[in-house]
Protein backbone atom coordinates (compact mmCIF):
# COMPACT_ATOMS: atom_id res chain seq x y z
CA UNK A 1 0.00 0.00 0.00
CA UNK A 2 2.49 2.36 0.73
CA UNK A 3 4.05 1.63 -3.11
CA UNK A 4 1.09 3.36 -4.48
CA UNK A 5 1.22 6.22 -1.82
CA UNK A 6 4.87 6.60 -3.15
CA UNK A 7 4.09 6.64 -6.70
CA UNK A 8 0.85 9.12 -6.46
CA UNK A 9 2.91 11.19 -4.23
CA UNK A 10 5.87 11.31 -6.61
CA UNK A 11 3.10 11.91 -9.75
CA UNK A 12 1.78 14.66 -7.92
CA UNK A 13 4.84 16.71 -7.51
CA UNK A 14 5.79 15.99 -11.23
CA UNK A 15 2.59 17.12 -12.35
CA UNK A 16 2.66 20.44 -9.69
CA UNK A 17 5.85 21.11 -10.65
CA UNK A 18 5.50 20.70 -14.67
CA UNK A 19 1.99 23.60 -14.19
CA UNK A 20 4.20 25.76 -12.03
CA UNK A 21 7.30 25.84 -14.61
CA UNK A 22 4.97 26.69 -16.87
CA UNK A 23 4.31 29.76 -15.38
CA UNK A 24 6.79 31.08 -17.31
CA UNK A 25 5.85 29.96 -21.24
CA UNK A 26 2.03 30.74 -20.23
CA UNK A 27 0.02 32.33 -23.47
CA UNK A 28 1.81 31.83 -26.72
CA UNK A 29 5.91 32.18 -27.04
CA UNK A 30 5.40 35.56 -28.14
CA UNK A 31 4.33 36.25 -25.06
CA UNK A 32 2.93 39.47 -26.15
CA UNK A 33 -0.35 40.44 -23.84
CA UNK A 34 -2.11 39.59 -20.48
CA UNK A 35 -1.63 35.55 -19.59
CA UNK A 36 -4.36 34.06 -18.18
CA UNK A 37 -3.68 30.54 -16.15
CA UNK A 38 -6.82 29.00 -17.11
CA UNK A 39 -7.93 30.11 -19.65
CA UNK A 40 -7.14 33.59 -22.16
CA UNK A 41 -8.90 35.13 -24.83
CA UNK A 42 -6.88 38.68 -26.39
CA UNK A 43 -6.78 40.78 -28.95
CA UNK A 44 -4.27 43.22 -29.21
CA UNK A 45 -3.79 45.91 -31.29
CA UNK A 46 -1.19 46.85 -33.39
CA UNK A 47 0.73 50.37 -33.60
CA UNK A 48 1.42 51.76 -37.12
CA UNK A 49 -2.71 51.28 -38.61
CA UNK A 50 -3.58 53.24 -41.52
CA UNK A 51 -7.24 54.02 -41.08
CA UNK A 52 -8.03 55.93 -44.34
CA UNK A 53 -7.69 52.56 -46.23
CA UNK A 54 -11.47 50.97 -45.98
CA UNK A 55 -11.43 47.62 -44.02
CA UNK A 56 -13.38 45.70 -47.12
CA UNK A 57 -11.47 42.41 -46.58
CA UNK A 58 -9.89 40.34 -43.61
CA UNK A 59 -6.95 37.73 -43.37
CA UNK A 60 -5.63 35.54 -40.50
CA UNK A 61 -2.37 33.49 -40.28
CA UNK A 62 -2.03 31.50 -36.98
CA UNK A 63 1.06 29.93 -35.09
CA UNK A 64 -0.40 26.88 -32.36
CA UNK A 65 1.11 25.34 -29.69
CA UNK A 66 0.32 21.78 -27.43
CA UNK A 67 2.43 21.77 -25.08
CA UNK A 68 2.16 18.18 -22.86
CA UNK A 69 4.84 18.31 -19.73
CA UNK A 70 8.04 18.97 -21.48
CA UNK A 71 7.46 17.83 -25.14
CA UNK A 72 5.78 20.95 -27.38
CA UNK A 73 4.70 20.94 -30.86
CA UNK A 74 4.59 24.51 -32.47
CA UNK A 75 2.79 24.83 -36.14
CA UNK A 76 1.78 27.75 -38.35
CA UNK A 77 3.35 30.74 -39.87
CA UNK A 78 1.36 33.97 -38.02
CA UNK A 79 3.35 36.48 -40.17
CA UNK A 80 1.43 39.73 -41.59
CA UNK A 81 2.12 38.27 -45.18
CA UNK A 82 0.35 35.13 -44.71
CA UNK A 83 -2.37 36.85 -43.08
CA UNK A 84 -2.40 39.26 -45.95
CA UNK A 85 -2.42 36.97 -48.59
CA UNK A 86 -4.97 34.76 -46.42
CA UNK A 87 -7.90 37.34 -47.22
CA UNK A 88 -6.57 38.90 -50.70
CA UNK A 89 -5.54 42.14 -48.95
CA UNK A 90 -3.02 44.49 -51.56
CA UNK A 91 -3.22 47.31 -48.94
CA UNK A 92 -3.27 47.24 -45.29
CA UNK A 93 -4.84 49.03 -42.94
CA UNK A 94 -4.75 47.13 -39.63
CA UNK A 95 -2.87 44.75 -38.15
CA UNK A 96 -3.98 42.80 -34.54
CA UNK A 97 -2.96 40.10 -32.85
CA UNK A 98 -5.14 37.73 -31.06
CA UNK A 99 -4.14 34.99 -28.43
CA UNK A 100 -5.97 31.85 -27.13
CA UNK A 101 -4.62 29.84 -24.33
CA UNK A 102 -6.43 27.01 -22.39
CA UNK A 103 -5.25 25.40 -18.94
CA UNK A 104 -0.99 26.46 -20.67
CA UNK A 105 -1.71 23.25 -22.34
CA UNK A 106 -2.90 24.44 -25.69
CA UNK A 107 -2.28 28.06 -27.03
CA UNK A 108 -2.59 30.04 -30.43
CA UNK A 109 -1.72 33.53 -31.64
CA UNK A 110 -3.29 34.52 -34.80
CA UNK A 111 -2.15 37.61 -37.08
CA UNK A 112 -5.66 39.34 -38.38
CA UNK A 113 -4.99 41.74 -40.77
CA UNK A 114 -7.54 44.11 -42.17
CA UNK A 115 -7.35 46.36 -45.49
CA UNK A 116 -8.48 46.50 -49.08
CA UNK A 117 -7.56 44.26 -52.32
CA UNK A 118 -7.46 47.48 -54.38
CA UNK A 119 -4.19 47.54 -56.67
CA UNK A 120 -1.22 48.83 -55.47
CA UNK A 121 1.16 51.28 -57.48
CA UNK A 122 4.68 51.03 -56.95
CA UNK A 123 5.06 54.51 -57.33
CA UNK A 124 8.81 55.97 -57.97
CA UNK A 125 11.30 57.00 -55.56
CA UNK A 126 9.98 60.68 -56.14
CA UNK A 127 6.35 59.73 -55.52
CA UNK A 128 6.01 56.43 -53.57
CA UNK A 129 2.62 54.53 -53.67
CA UNK A 130 0.06 55.07 -51.14
CA UNK A 131 1.48 53.93 -47.61
CA UNK A 132 4.59 53.40 -48.84
CA UNK A 133 6.61 57.06 -47.23
CA UNK A 134 8.62 55.53 -44.62
CA UNK A 135 12.20 55.11 -43.97
CA UNK A 136 14.07 52.16 -41.97
CA UNK A 137 17.83 52.28 -41.46
CA UNK A 138 19.28 49.64 -39.91
CA UNK A 139 21.99 49.43 -37.66
CA UNK A 140 23.87 47.57 -40.01
CA UNK A 141 23.12 50.68 -42.62
CA UNK A 142 20.81 49.25 -44.66
CA UNK A 143 18.33 52.03 -45.77
CA UNK A 144 14.83 50.67 -47.04
CA UNK A 145 13.10 53.49 -48.65
CA UNK A 146 9.58 54.26 -49.91
CA UNK A 147 8.46 51.21 -47.55
CA UNK A 148 5.46 50.70 -45.06
CA UNK A 149 6.35 50.00 -41.35
CA UNK A 150 3.76 48.63 -38.86
CA UNK A 151 5.10 47.94 -35.20
CA UNK A 152 4.30 44.81 -33.45
CA UNK A 153 5.57 44.58 -29.74
CA UNK A 154 9.48 43.56 -30.14
CA UNK A 155 9.02 43.41 -34.40
CA UNK A 156 9.13 46.14 -37.09
CA UNK A 157 7.50 44.35 -40.35
CA UNK A 158 8.92 46.71 -43.40
CA UNK A 159 6.21 46.02 -46.15
CA UNK A 160 8.08 47.10 -49.83
CA UNK A 161 5.95 48.27 -52.39
CA UNK A 162 5.96 45.30 -54.58
CA UNK A 163 4.42 43.48 -52.52
CA UNK A 164 7.51 41.45 -50.23
CA UNK A 165 7.87 42.19 -47.03
CA UNK A 166 10.53 41.61 -44.20
CA UNK A 167 10.41 41.01 -40.56
CA UNK A 168 13.02 42.21 -38.20
CA UNK A 169 13.55 42.97 -34.78
CA UNK A 170 13.53 46.34 -33.10
CA UNK A 171 17.34 46.18 -32.14
CA UNK A 172 18.31 45.97 -35.41
CA UNK A 173 16.94 48.91 -36.36
CA UNK A 174 18.45 52.16 -35.68
CA UNK A 175 15.98 54.86 -37.31
CA UNK A 176 12.24 54.50 -38.43
CA UNK A 177 11.05 57.61 -40.14
CA UNK A 178 7.41 57.86 -40.88
CA UNK A 179 6.80 59.69 -44.13
CA UNK A 180 2.84 61.43 -45.29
Amino acid sequence: MSYVKTIFRISTILMASAVFTQCMFMGHPAGQGPVGALYQQTTTPGSGNDLSIPQTRTGEACTNRILLWIIGWTWGEGTISDAANDGGITRISTVDTEQLNVLSIYSRQCTVVKGDDKPVSPGSTSNPGPGFSDTVIMRDGTVHRNVKTIIQGNLINIIKSDGTSLTVPKTSVRTVRKGR
